[in-house]
């Protein structure tokens, strides 16, 4: 099986857990906090982890204390995170209500660095496809990392995640220049639409302009995915984990399977985690399952 080449960072989350969120400048009162290794790609090299698939994975880890949490978090993990910098990490400070809804703000640091020296290290003859996370878009590297998926030529999932307001605006407009398949929530899609406030319209403006395949995941309702050729609902219709839905549908990109099997799959792989991170038991169930669809194909 050929390998996915993830790109995406990993970092130390400094979480405040308040009542409500504040508006504007208002005071808010911390009931507790903690530390954790944050990321996206943290969640997806873990979830592939437990499920045996291989996977290359491209991100930066500089010095300093908030470098410390995700090394070591990842060395736990098995996850491959080595120092590339020796500029000093930075985090992200989130504050969440009891509904989980968040707010943040980052430092930034090396974790937002691209080295295109370690692209050395890549067989692109190892790689089927690409994923690209947000994240990796907002440091000062970003052009050499968009100039690196253009030599490639391969498919890749753009991922633009909830930092993707930090991403400077002509980097965002390549990147989407290569006719990448993107997966984002509803927020995110009304971001990078213009703030359009009808899903199906704002789909159909991001899949018309940029000649992609949209992937779009509202709440309670499912992933709505609109191309040039068909627009259809994955039907999801319990409240899930965005990253879990994400890391299954990467679990299946990986295993070949078409898309709606992969949103199948992703979304009764996400419902059943129930917002907690998967058991070992549970991802080998799974695991065997998501082997039943692809020996289906």
């Amino acid at each position: 099986m050929k390998k996915i080449l993830l790109f995406g960072s990993v970092y130390t989350e400094l979480v405040s857990y308040v009542d409500a969120l504040p508006k504007g400048n208002e005071d808010f009162v911390v009931k507790e906090s903690e530390s954790r290794t944050g990321g996206l790609a943290y969640i997806i090299c873990r979830i592939l982890n437990g499920f045996s698939f291989p996977y290359s994975f491209m991100a930066s880890l500089g010095t300093g204390v908030y470098s410390e949490m995700p090394a070591e978090d990842c060395r736990k993990e098995n996850i491959p995170l080595h120092q590339t910098s020796e500029e000093l990490n930075g985090c992200v400070y989130t504050l969440m209500d009891p509904d989980g809804n968040t707010a943040y703000f980052s430092v930034p640091g090396a974790e937002l660095s691209f080295d295109i020296n370690r692209m050395s290290e890549i067989d692109p003859k190892e790689i089927s496809q690409i994923v690209v996370l947000g994240d990796q878009l907002c440091g000062d590297d970003a052009y050499d990392l968009i100039d690196v998926l253009d030599d490639l030529d391969k498919p890749f999932l753009f991922v633009p995640g909830e930092r993707m307001d930090e991403i400077d605006p002509g980097a965002l407009k390549a990147v989407m220049a290569l006719h990448p398949k993107v997966f984002c929530t509803e927020q995110q899609a009304y971001y990078m639409g213009d703030e359009t406030k009808d899903l199906a319209s704002c789909a159909r403006k991001l899949a018309d302009a940029y000649g992609s395949k949209v992937l779009i995941y509202k709440e309670g309702e499912g992933v709505f995915v609109r191309d040039d050729t068909e627009t259809y609902i994955a039907p999801i219709h319990t409240s899930v984990n965005y990253a879990y839905l994400l890391a299954g549908y990467i679990a299946a990109m990986n295993g070949l399977v078409d898309d709606k099997n992969a949103l199948m799959f992703a979304g009764a792989f996400a419902s059943g985690s129930r917002h907690s991170f998967p058991g070992e038991r549970y991802l080998q169930s799974e695991k065997k399952r998501l082997a039943g669809i692809i020996l289906q194909k």
